[in-house]
């Protein structure tokens, strides 16, 4: 059936015909090769066909996370809109960030603080990346910059690190 007019299909109407989408077996195998690439493709996707309000719950149920670039150094406090002043993050570790209960050491390892605390969650969440290293970047020109991750360390991190 050939629809008349410019546009959309209604609901009922793609579920009555069956519509289905998807991507050619190759294109699958490349987009989901590369982490990066993947996480970009959803990026673009979510961007251009969804409102942002619904991008955490699309991907929370595709089995993706949604990332969210947090500021090492807080913009009210001076930190530019950087890339070497950022991280990718969830919402969850964003949030958790934020709060000083991680930071990231001087080797880019992660620092989960003593005071960290909490019955559920907290370790799956947080100490099972106490120590781990952070992802490297895509290029060295984005690797986050020490002077930032000083400056969180020692204005946000609710320190000592745990051992």
């Amino acid at each position: 059936m050939v629809r008349e007019g410019s546009t959309d299909p209604l609901k009922s109407e793609l579920i009555r015909l069956g519509a289905r989408g998807g991507l050619t077996e190759d294109l699958y195998r490349s987009v989901t090769a590369d982490p990066d690439t993947l996480r970009e493709v959803v990026q673009l996707l979510l961007e251009n066909s969804f409102p942002a309000t619904l991008h955490d719950d699309i991907a929370d149920a595709v089995g993706l996370s949604a990332l969210e670039a947090a500021h090492i150094k807080w913009h009210q406090a001076g930190g530019p809109a950087t890339e070497t002043n950022g991280l990718a993050l969830c919402t969850m570790h964003h949030k958790l960030f934020d709060r000083g209960a991680f930071t990231v050491g001087p080797e880019r390892r992660i620092l989960v603080a003593e005071e960290a605390s909490g019955s559920r969650g907290l370790e799956d969440w947080l100490l099972a990346f106490q120590g781990q290293p952070i992802g490297a970047p895509v290029s060295d020109q984005y690797a986050p910059d020490e002077s930032f991750l000083d400056w969180h360390r020692t204005q946000v991190f609710h320190g000592p690190a745990r051992i």
